[in-house]
């Protein structure tokens, strides 16, 4: 190639870049032009609004994803079951009848004794007033301990009393009525009259 074919091309390069930069400068002030405009402007705002939302959507579905820890479940507590009454002032009704029995009622005594817990303070004084009555006839003793078992059985206790009943029957159920109570059990026609009052 001569000189004069590398000086021609060389000034076809140069302005091929110098019209390539005016068009460059002229696409530039367009876009200022049309960035200036209002409704242009707007939706331009329009579309940052959009992206912002769904960046924060994205967010909100990222933080909701996390599990949040479960609550410890909190055990129920038991309910505290009452002592049974151990000695003067420990039960209103219990304390009556020993009233009753040291100003010498011998029927309060005996209540005392069969309504008292069994090895209670209750139950010795009974004993050290003569209760149980040394008089009384088997027959009298096991009707005062059927009548204070059924007056003092709660609904809990008699539900539980005769669904074993009904399940076991008369026979066996006696049977093992008659070895807790130990000798001078009442009979088995005793322990029926009872039942039937029981479990009607």
């Amino acid at each position: 190639m001569s000189k004069d074919e590398r000086r021609a091309r060389r000034a076809e390069s140069v302005a091929a870049y110098h019209e390539a930069r005016a068009n460059q400068r002229a696409a530039g002030a367009d876009f200022g032009q049309s960035v200036r405009d209002p409704q242009v402007r707007r939706s331009l705002a329009l579309v940052a609004t959009l992206a912002t939302l769904v960046v924060l959507a994205v967010l909100l579905v990222a933080c909701g994803s996390v599990e949040e820890p479960t609550p410890p479940v909190e055990e129920p507590t038991p309910p505290v079951e009452a002592p049974d009454p151990v000695g003067y002032g420990s039960d209103p009704v219990l304390d009556a009848y020993q009233d009753a029995c040291a100003d010498g009622d011998a029927a309060a005594c005996e209540d005392l004794y069969w309504n008292s817990p069994f090895g209670s303070e209750y139950e010795a004084y009974a004993q050290e007033q003569g209760a149980p009555s040394a008089t009384a006839t088997d027959e009298e003793l096991h009707d005062l301990a059927f009548a204070t078992l059924r007056d003092t059985m709660s609904e809990g206790e008699r539900a539980a009393f005769c669904a074993e009943y009904e399940r076991l029957g008369l026979e066996l159920t006696y049977q093992y009525f008659a070895e807790g109570y130990g000798p001078g059990a009442p009979s088995l026609e005793r322990y029926r009259t009872f039942t039937e009052e029981v479990c009607p």
